[in-house]
């Protein structure tokens, strides 16, 4: 009888180490994944990118199954999602409106949802770092106020991935009222960034609300010059990343009808030297790209 109940108390023992063993070996997986990080930054073959990225991102929602809470994965998946919706799926989505309605729309909604992936993960880090997360950020704007006013420079990541994701669903969304009326959230969040740390993910902070501030005319709550005054800044911090650019032009220079600007900014993206700054080669390539395309654009905008 007491070999009976040995038996019976020692085997949850005999099972938890296997738990914990997958549970560890992801973790470290982890560390290594984000150490390799780098590598992908590097790249200098867009397509290979374009078709890689979607394996990471379904290969990190695999390991968050076993580790849920591990914040480097969830930093990572946040990340490629929001970066592939950016990088890849918008910019084929303004290729694919000249001539085929239908399936710029389709990309649009594809877009959107990947926005909004990186929205969730990234919200999935802010509750690690206070359990009044997620619930906080879907009520009303003064209680997240007071709730991201208390997180410190370890919940960054999750508040600029939240924020972006977020930001970029609402861009892609202005035929959803129920985004729209989030808007307020990407700045409140997004601030938070701007003061715990403005240099994070190449001064996006101050790229992203350069583009904020300058794509919408005062009518609509924008403030042109205020982005200006944003996107300088995060030339100054950043002045190697060539999106900041790109966004520069598309937004500041559109909205006020500057087309000077317009073909000077899209015209130092095209001449820079890529392989100067080989740690953001692949961004600057995307940059390259969408210069090209904008710049061929400048009679229909000008």
């Amino acid at each position: 009888m007491h070999m009976i109940w040995r038996r019976v108390l020692i085997a949850p023992l005999l099972l938890a180490p296997a738990c914990n063993l997958r549970q560890l070996t992801v973790d470290q997986t982890a560390d290594v994944l984000a150490a390799g990080k780098p590598a992908l930054d590097r790249e200098e073959d867009v397509d290979l990118m374009r078709e890689a990225l979607p394996a990471q991102i379904k290969m990190v929602d695999a390991f968050l199954e076993v580790s849920p809470r591990n914040e480097e994965l969830l930093a990572l998946g946040a990340q490629a999602s929001a970066e592939y919706a950016f990088g890849f799926v918008e910019d084929a989505m303004e290729v694919a409106a000249a001539t085929d309605p239908d399936r710029a729309q389709e990309l649009r909604r594809r877009a959107r949802a990947l926005y909004l992936r990186g929205m969730k993960l990234g919200l999935r880090i802010l509750a690690e770092e206070d359990d009044r997360f997620p619930g906080v950020f879907y009520g009303p704007d003064a209680p997240l106020r007071e709730a991201v006013a208390e997180l410190d420079e370890d919940a960054v990541a999750g508040l600029f991935w939240t924020a972006f994701g977020l930001g970029g669903a609402i861009n892609l969304g202005k035929d959803e009222p129920w985004l729209i009326a989030w808007l307020p959230k990407v700045e409140i969040l997004m601030a938070r960034v701007e003061k715990l740390d403005e240099s994070f993910h190449h001064a996006g902070p101050l790229l992203t609300f350069g583009a904020f501030w300058a794509s919408r005319t005062p009518m609509f709550g924008g403030n042109p010059e205020l982005g200006k005054k944003y996107f300088e800044r995060a030339i100054a911090r950043e002045p190697a990343f060539q999106m900041t650019k790109v966004l520069y032009a598309r937004t500041y220079a559109v909205q006020t009808q500057n087309r000077a600007l317009y073909q000077k900014l899209l015209g130092e993206v095209l001449a820079a030297n890529v392989d100067a700054a080989p740690e953001i080669r692949l961004a600057n390539l995307l940059a390259r790209k969408r210069a090209k395309r904008y710049l061929a654009e400048v009679d229909d905008l000008f």
